[in-house]
C-alpha cells in the first residue's frame, strides 16, 4: 500500500512524496547525498558547521534525515526495523562488528522456537547505511556508499539458534568458559561480546545481575557477506 508523508523545506513550503515501504523511503531521501562526505552532510541537514566531528555523526544524520526511530515506527507501524550506520574499509569490508542491545539473562528461560531474538531476528528487516573510507580517512570524512536492506534466511537462524543455546548452557552451568564468545564454533555467524566499559570484565561477571554487560554481535565477514548478496 503506497503510503503518503509531508516534509518540510527550509523556505517553509511543504511537499509531499508517496512511497510503499521503508526501504523506499530510506533510500529517496539519503538519495541527494550518495558520494558526500559525513561532514558534508551534517552540514547540509544541520546549517552548522560543528565544532569539532561527533563521535556519533551518523545517527544524528540518520535522525535528521529520517526521523528518529519512534516517528519512523509511526509512519510504518506494522514493520519491524532497524537502521544501523555501518562504516567500511575503501574496499568496503565492515570496519566494526554489528552490536545489538544489552543480554538479559532472562531472556534464555526457554527455548529458542519461543525466544524473543529469534522472532526478533526472523522479522526485522536491517536497514544498511554505508559509509566507506577514502585514502584512509577518518571518521567525520567517510563517503556514503550505498545502503543495503538485509534479512536472514534459515541457515543462518539455525547458527544463531546454536548461539542460543550454547548461552542457554552456560548460564545452567554458570560457567564464563561455555559462552559462546567469538570462534566457539564451526561457522558461528552470531558472537556474545562485551558492551560497556573497558575492564567491566563482562564474561566472568556475566551471572552476577539478570541485566548483563554484553551483546550479541554479528561478526564483520558475515556482514560483508550480506552487504555484497
Amino acid at each position: 500500500m503506497v503510503k503518503r508523508a509531508r516534509f518540510e523545506l527550509t523556505n517553509n513550503e511543504k511537499i509531499e512524496f508517496n512511497y510503499s515501504s521503508i526501504e523506499e523511503y530510506v533510500n529517496s531521501k539519503f538519495e541527494p547525498y550518495f558520494g558526500q562526505q559525513q561532514i558534508e552532510i551534517y552540514e547540509s541537514v544541520y546549517k552548522k558547521t560543528p565544532h569539532k566531528i561527533p563521535k556519533n555523526i551518523n545517527k544524528l544524520i540518520s535522525d535528521k534525515i529520517l526521523g528518529k526511530d519512534e516517528e519512523l515506527q509511526e509512519i510504518f507501524p506494522k514493520t519491524k526495523f532497524i537502521i544501523k550506520n555501518i562504516p567500511l574499509t575503501e574496499k568496503g569490508y565492515p570496519r566494526e562488528r554489528m552490536a545489538f542491545n544489552r543480554l538479559k539473562i532472562s531472556d534464555f528461560d526457554g527455548e529458542w522456537e519461543d525466544s524473543y531474538w529469534k522472532k526478533y531476528y526472523e522479522e526485522t528487516t536491517f536497514i544498511m547505511i554505508c559509509y566507506a573510507e577514502k585514502n584512509k580517512s577518518r571518521n567525520g570524512y567517510r563517503i556514503l556508499k550505498k545502503i543495503k536492506t538485509i534479512k536472514f534466511n534459515q541457515e543462518e537462524l539455525l547458527s544463531f539458534k546454536k548461539t542460543y543455546n550454547q548461552l542457554k548452557i552456560a548460564i545452567k552451568f554458570e560457567d564464563p568458559s561455555l559462552l559462546p564468545i567469538p570462534n566457539s564454533f564451526e561457522g558461528q555467524l552470531l558472537e556474545l561480546a562485551p558492551k560497556g566499559q573497558k575492564g567491566d570484565d563482562a564474561y566472568n561477571n556475566f551471572f552476577k545481575e539478570n541485566s548483563t554487560k554484553t551483546c550479541f554481535m554479528l561478526n564483520k565477514r558475515f556482514i560483508n557477506k550480506k552487504l555484497n548478496e
